[in-house]
């Protein structure tokens, strides 16, 4: 072909000279041309449209169409019209196609007891259910406002609840760090008391091995040094702690010195506020006794200042003088040889950082409970919160499940 006659030159030439507009018909077209190849190279554009003119009129002759005669310009001759069909007439007839086969199609669903709307129903009825859906709420948000619908929004899913067992992990690396500390003499342990009786609630025999290894260690290094002396010492306390530790349960006790607040008002009225160590009271057992023993004012019952009391059914308060002993009694071996809370599972909401509900947790934990504590974030800031609670208090037995619960929900 010349280099000007293109296949979207000839298809557009098909559609002015030929009347052939349609896709189909002037691929057809480009179709037959492929077996009426010309035996020679076509030399100009008027051969090449006289070429095609012939192959129109071949295309014409087997599809049974009437097409004028070209002339030597490629285009029909005068008097003979090309084929043109009416695009309104054309969409009438497809129209009314279209019409008998919906016809044909309802007649055939009435035969075989189809229902052919049934789907369209169900689509308006779920459009006007979620349209009452979406005014209920709206109402609810503008009485209660888009906090409160917030707020009571659930949170709970057992595949995002988190575990910690792994007491005895936190276990040999506190060891080690401690040691390791003593040698280095950078021992700045707070409340030794405390982190004692935390191994030793976490101690099981693969730990007294690793101490009796230590302790084997350290001995053979003992010379001048006075903090391999030190080291030495603290691995014999371990060893000896966890040892007797290991027939019994594990025991949360309170080891803290009580303290007091004070605050003082510095030369220019500022205030300064801290904890304190109680007077005369340095431990815990000595705060609870003197608690006890304090009596109130205008007092025939001999209560003590601090105590219980229960409502009556007039609604006055009174005083619960066994409630009360019960109290100092839990209080006293909370100070003395602890309380164990082995085998017990309990289940603590609100467990927050900064929280009561919190320090709650780290006492049943170092008791050796498994603990189900709720929180409204799962978010990973919130998990090594858990984490490092229970790195800290979690003791042999223990177990710790952080679970994302909304207490205000129904739904949780």
């Amino acid at each position: 072909m010349p280099g000007g006659v293109t296949q979207s030159a000839v298809r557009r030439r098909l559609e002015s000279e030929h009347g052939i507009a349609r896709a189909h018909q002037q691929d057809a077209v480009l179709l037959l041309s492929l077996t009426m190849e010309p035996s020679a190279r076509l030399g100009s554009e008027q051969d090449a449209h006289t070429w095609i003119a012939s192959v129109v009129q071949a295309y014409a002759h087997a599809s049974g169409i009437s097409l004028g005669a070209p002339s030597k310009s490629g285009s029909t001759s005068q008097g003979k019209q090309a084929l043109v069909i009416n695009s309104q007439e054309f969409d009438r007839a497809q129209a009314a196609q279209r019409a008998l086969a919906l016809q044909q199609v309802e007649a055939y669903a009435q035969f075989l007891g189809l229902d052919m709307r049934a789907g369209h129903r169900l689509a308006e009825k779920a459009a006007a259910v979620g349209q009452q859906a979406q005014h209920q709420l709206d109402a609810l948000a503008d009485e209660l406002g888009p906090e409160f619908l917030a707020g009571i929004q659930p949170k709970f899913d057992a595949r995002k609840a988190r575990s910690f067992d792994s007491y005895w992990n936190w276990a040999r690396e506190d060891a080690l760090r401690w040691i390791s500390q003593v040698l280095a003499q950078a021992d700045d342990t707070p409340d030794a008391e405390s982190r004692m009786l935390m191994l030793a609630n976490r101690s099981d025999a693969l730990l007294v091995q690793l101490l009796s290894g230590l302790c084997s260690t350290l001995a053979r290094s003992l010379g001048s040094d006075a903090a391999v002396a030190r080291a030495h010492a603290l691995a014999e306390r371990l060893l000896a702690a966890c040892t007797q530790a290991l027939g019994r349960a594990p025991v949360a006790r309170v080891t803290a010195r009580p303290t007091q607040p004070e605050t003082s008002v510095g030369v220019g009225g500022a205030l300064t506020y801290c904890e304190v160590p109680r007077a005369g009271e340095p431990t815990m057992a000595e705060y609870v006794a003197h608690m006890q023993a304090e009596p109130m004012a205008a007092n025939p019952d001999h209560r003590p200042l601090l105590h219980l009391r229960y409502k009556t059914r007039a609604h006055a308060w009174e005083y619960a003088p066994e409630a009360s002993r019960e109290y100092y009694a839990s209080l006293s071996e909370l100070c003395a040889g602890g309380t164990s809370f082995a085998g017990a599972t309990a289940l603590v909401t609100g467990c927050s950082r900064g929280s009561i509900a919190a320090l709650v947790v780290a006492r049943l934990l170092a008791g050796g409970a498994r603990v189900v504590a709720t929180t409204s974030s799962s978010g990973s800031a919130a998990m090594r919160f858990y984490e490092s609670m229970f790195k800290e208090h979690g003791a042999r037995g223990s177990e710790l499940i952080a679970l994302p619960f909304n207490q205000a929900s129904a739904a949780d």
